[in-house]
């Protein structure tokens, strides 16, 4: 078997959208190893906190720019 590692530590995504495609990312992002910051201030469009994958962060204070600054910031 030949296996190549793509990314050697954490990255940051910062995905805008929690609507379906949103969550089909989410879903590809869990098995990557990254910290997802999922935005979206229709809080209501997010799944239940239990049923995130534990490197996804929501974000539903409806101000994205503050979260790319947050991200950018680390």
């Amino acid at each position: 078997m030949l296996t190549e590692t793509i990314a050697l530590r954490e990255f940051p995504v910062v995905l805008f959208g929690a609507g379906h495609v949103g969550a089909v990312l989410v879903r590809v992002f869990a098995n990557l190893p990254c910290h997802v910051v999922w935005v979206d201030e229709r809080d209501e469009t997010f799944p239940p906190i239990d049923q995130l994958p534990p490197n996804v962060t929501m974000d539903a204070s409806g101000i994205p720019e503050a979260a790319v600054d947050e991200v950018l910031a680390k």
